[in-house]
């Protein structure tokens, strides 16, 4: 961190706040952020304005106000003066436009942080500005896996990051019916393990029976019902398993689509739309 630095005794308030910040939830963290904006305001420079940004747009996330958070995370992108934080505004900021569906949006700050990361050489970074990149294409349709960003993937040292790449990687190449769509979403059913998430390593393992037929979608229809929340996901992975739908698992999938938030269903939930993934579990005509 290296907001107010260049002034006495302001490292001190500023571990204090970050602190605070960082033990705090809920409204004790927004009254943390208020004492940052009004202290900020009146001691701090642009890089601690900035900085506070940041935190309100992570608040404004945490309560699903995407706009708030694109708006804060931009903001505190101009604001803020090393690249590390730039770019890690930008980021946040695509996420968010995302969840926005607003993909011109999402690739635009995307390719700067992804140039930003090249040219520091922010492998991290680089990496999540390309699964933001590649989130977009996979919203678009696209259907052809790019060779270089799976084997990038593959050798990152941080199995979350990876995990996000190889997935979307294999759902882009199920769609494109590329040989190596199984093996894709097995490596990324592995970086999900690693990572200890279990709803991304069974939807990437749906993935790969779709492609090859392997495993036993019995048994991954009780693991969804068991341990996945996410209706997008749940939705996904059943149409991904359509063939082996029982008349519960049909009923399952229609509690889901209740489910999900509005912004949600007009969006591509993951190798499908919803009404992509209507028509198969419920083999209607498109």
């Amino acid at each position: 961190l290296k907001f107010w630095h260049r002034r006495p005794g302001f490292g001190r308030r500023r571990d204090v706040l970050q602190a605070a910040f960082l033990a705090t939830t809920g409204d004790e963290q927004r009254i943390v952020v208020e004492q940052a904006r009004s202290w900020a305001e009146t001691h701090g420079d642009d890089d601690a304005r900035g900085k506070v940004l940041g935190w309100e747009g992570l608040l404004a996330a945490r309560r699903g106000d995407w706009q708030t958070a694109v708006r804060h995370h931009q903001a505190a992108a101009r604001l803020r003066e090393a690249a590390d934080l730039t770019t890690s505004s930008l980021l946040n900021a695509a996420s968010a436009a995302l969840q926005l569906d607003d993909l011109s949006l999402a690739r635009t700050l995307g390719e700067r942080a992804r140039d930003l990361s090249t040219t520091h050489r922010m492998p991290r970074f680089e990496a999540r500005a390309w699964w933001v990149l590649r989130n977009v294409d996979n919203r678009n349709g696209v259907d052809e896996a790019n060779v270089e960003v799976i084997e990038a993937a593959t050798r990152l040292r941080w199995p979350f990051q990876a995990a996000l790449l190889l997935h979307t990687e294999a759902m882009i190449s199920f769609r494109g019916k590329s040989d190596n769509a199984s093996l894709v979403a097995r490596q990324a059913a592995w970086a999900f393990e690693r990572a200890g998430l279990t709803a991304g390593a069974l939807h990437a393992r749906c993935i790969a029976h779709a492609a090859d037929e392997s495993g036993d979608p019995s048994q991954f229809l009780d693991e969804l019902m068991t341990h996945v929340r996410q209706p997008d996901v749940i939705i996904d992975a059943l149409a991904l398993l359509h063939r082996s739908l029982d008349n519960s698992a049909r009923a399952l999938f229609a509690e889901m689509v209740e489910r999900l938030t509005p912004t949600l269903s007009g969006q591509r939930l993951g190798v499908y739309t919803l009404n992509e993934a209507r028509q198969l579990v419920f083999q209607t005509p498109p």
